[in-house]
């Protein structure tokens, strides 16, 4: 045996699969029955084959369910960076590899198409310019991805970004009317290439940033609430979901001529 490391690890919504993903190897899924202990799973493809020019590249970074729909999953990945939706009711109960089916939400692959009305101004339509300012905020490598309470909303962050960017699931067709569903940005300092995570709670999203703050955006008009200064590089926020807390991780490397690379770090919890 020669083990592998995932990069990314998700329960199904039922708590009995733990779907793994990430390997540097192949193009695939591992799905582990959580009531059967070892190294066997079932194999969820992203391609037909490993260098088939179908389906998902990149090294699988990140993994969400919807909450509702136990048959939806959204997967990111690194460089190239993309994100498919795929519904596992397409993979067999009981064949020990599996070809799933996918739509890029944003990605590559010969069977990509991104919808746009170019020069309409209409809300159903998106500009040529805005569907590449879009695109452009995954190129550089998913981090985290998250359904929000509605289930039809996907938020998702990159590395090397000035933006947290939110999809609209219900927008994705291959039809002419509506294009695939980019819905909104919300402007965040991610220029590193390192993990830096966002919350949602309900309608609240909570953003980290390498500018020292917490920033608050209201999920569906994009506005920002307000924002909240930290003594430190905001890594990763989570809010409890019932006491109101706010829990950040804080810190960063740096560089010191005399003592060479330094690290500094910590958590607080805020009450909001």
């Amino acid at each position: 045996d020669e083990p592998e490391s995932p990069m990314a690890v998700k329960f199904s919504l039922d708590g009995l699969n733990l779907v793994c993903g990430g390997f540097p190897k192949d193009r695939y899924l591992s799905v582990f029955d959580i009531n059967r202990p070892g190294k066997n799973s079932m194999v969820w493809r992203l391609g037909k084959t490993r260098r088939s020019s179908d389906g998902q590249k990149g090294l699988v970074s990140s993994i969400s369910y919807t909450q509702f729909s136990p048959h939806v999953l959204a997967v990111g990945t690194y460089t190239p960076g993309s994100i498919y939706l795929y519904d596992i009711r397409a993979s067999s109960a009981v064949a020990t590899f599996s070809h799933l089916n996918a739509m890029a939400l944003v990605g590559h692959g010969k069977n990509f198409k991104l919808q746009s009305g170019e020069g309409e101004e209409d809300d159903n339509f998106l500009s040529k310019a805005k569907t590449k300012w879009f695109k452009r905020r995954v190129q550089n490598g998913v981090t985290q991805l998250e359904f929000c309470n509605n289930d039809f909303t996907l938020v998702s962050a990159s590395r090397n970004s000035d933006a947290i960017v939110s999809w609209d699931i219900r927008r994705m067709t291959c039809g002419d009317q509506i294009p695939m569903g980019p819905s909104k940005g919300y402007s965040a300092n991610l220029d590193s290439n390192q993990r830096i995570g966002f919350h949602i709670d309900n309608e609240d999203l909570y953003i980290g940033g390498r500018d020292k703050i917490v920033s608050v955006y209201n999920i569906t008009s994009g506005n920002l609430q307000r924002t909240i200064s930290m003594s430190d590089v905001v890594n990763d926020v989570s809010v409890h979901a019932s006491t109101g807390l706010l829990a950040v991780s804080l810190g960063e490397r740096s560089f010191d001529e005399d003592e060479g690379i330094m690290s500094r770090g910590g958590i607080e919890l805020w009450k909001i």
